[in-house]
């Protein structure tokens, strides 16, 4: 093992105990080490969005953890892909373990629904028979909807049923910075035997490869000499072979030659599904109405969905306060802007009650004394002046009344029957969920 491994290694078992199961997964099992220097040792980070949760809770964290796993490192650097080139050359890279599988990425672990039901299924059917069901398997789809999860669960599971199967697993942009490096070092035999000495090599992300000719044209004979062996190649890309921009013809029609499968993003009930099993698998409570809030709040893809519930539950925790709908709506009102808590104002909480009572809010201002419209109007000044604190004679202007010991007493009745009446004070509970 190479001593950035080694370091990564023990960092990861370092910050391991200060994390649930589902923050370490969401948010380290995602960080890629590229470099110790100078006593820095840099992460890539796939998003923003994890870098700024990463930032925001488990910098320090993990500067702890570095520094245990090796005193020379004196602080860690956070940077995002595309900054890749500027903290790694050729000449720091340290080999990448290319064989390592994500243990969470399973089929079991795979929450299956319509939208992703055709490529799980092809995805099994290559596991049960590498080389001879589907070859190529090309799976298409946008970002974090499950492509990387079913090209581990494919090596996980060609593993098990055959522990001497060699099984490769990289990215497009690992394969493009080794065959540079073996150009430069004149290694391009030892490059050519690593790659194509296997029983099933994955490709992520293969629409990379259309950027260098080189690139293409090793891949091209790397692609034959496999499929003629009857090794199984399975190619994940965000978007079908003919929609690549400058991929040559003939590696377009050999992606074409066994099965493309298209990943969907998950619906309303897929999304509910991969939360509660997130939730489960990392032994979490979660009510229903969180989950349900979230997964009808991201839409786009599983790894903000997922990264989501970490955030909440991370927030609840590290607060030290019970997670409810009000701690999730504020621990993702930065990532989730349309999830920001409305503001409450009088006129805010007036229209509120009327629309509960089904009467007008001119009503409530005029000195109309039936019970219809007094008891709407005392509960709007009582939670004027209770989710407000606005003094009583603001609120007795506010509803067009003189005297001010209209609304002291109505805040008084309003008070009371809270107290006294467990039905009333559901009522006024679900008043106040309506104007959030």
């Amino acid at each position: 093992m190479d001593h950035l491994t080694e370091v990564w290694t023990k960092t990861r078992e370092n910050i391991r105990p200060q994390m649930t199961g589902l923050s370490f997964h969401a948010w380290i099992d995602v960080i890629v080490p590229l470099v110790i220097k100078n006593g820095i040792l840099v992460l890539e980070i796939p998003t923003r969005d994890i870098l700024k949760t990463l930032s925001d809770f488990y910098f320090d964290y993990l500067v702890d953890a570095a520094k245990k796993a090796d005193p020379a490192v004196e602080n860690v650097l956070l940077v995002l892909p595309e900054d890749h080139d500027k903290y790694v050359t050729p000449e720091d890279s340290e080999p990448i373990d290319v064989y390592a599988l994500n243990p969470k990425y399973t089929f079991d672990s795979f929450v299956v629904g319509s939208s992703n039901h055709f490529p799980h299924a092809a995805a099994q059917a290559v596991a049960q028979n590498p080389g001879t069901a589907y070859n190529p398997l090309f799976i298409y789809g946008g970002v974090g909807l499950g492509k990387t999860h079913l090209m581990h669960a494919i090596g996980h599971y060609v593993k098990e049923h055959d522990p001497s199967a060699t099984v490769m697993y990289v990215t497009s942009e690992t394969f493009t910075n080794e065959l540079i490096n073996a150009i430069q070092q004149d290694k391009r035999l030892e490059f050519r035997k690593r790659f194509r000495n296997v029983d099933v090599l994955m490709i992520d992300d293969v629409q990379f490869i259309s950027k260098s000719q080189a690139t293409q044209e090793e891949f091209f004979n790397t692609f034959n000499t496999l499929h003629n062996a009857n090794k199984q190649i399975v190619i994940s890309s965000d978007r079908p072979p003919k929609e690549i921009a400058k991929l040559e013809e003939r590696l377009c029609s050999r992606f074409e030659w066994g099965l493309i499968a298209d990943i969907q993003p998950p619906d309303l009930e897929t999304r509910i599904a991969i939360l509660r099993n997130r939730a489960r698998l990392d032994n979490l409570t979660v009510d229903d109405d969180i989950i349900q809030f979230i997964a009808e709040h991201v839409h786009s893809n599983i790894r903000e969905l997922e990264g989501c519930l970490t955030r909440v539950v991370a927030y609840s925790r590290l607060r030290g306060q019970p997670l409810t709908i009000t701690i999730t709506k504020e621990a993702l009102k930065d990532i989730l802007p349309e999830v920001k808590q409305r503001e409450i104002t009088p006129q805010v909480i007036k229209e509120a009650v009327a629309e509960f009572y089904s009467i007008s809010v001119d009503s409530m201002n005029s000195q109309r004394r039936d019970r219809q419209i007094v008891m709407p109007r005392q509960i709007a000044m009582y939670l004027c002046h209770s989710m407000l604190s606005l003094p009583y004679k603001r609120i007795s202007v506010l509803f067009d009344r003189n005297d001010h010991t209209t609304s002291i007493n109505a805040c008084k009745k309003i008070g009371d029957m809270i107290r006294d009446d467990p039905t009333f004070a559901s009522v006024i509970e679900d008043i106040k969920k309506r104007m959030k």
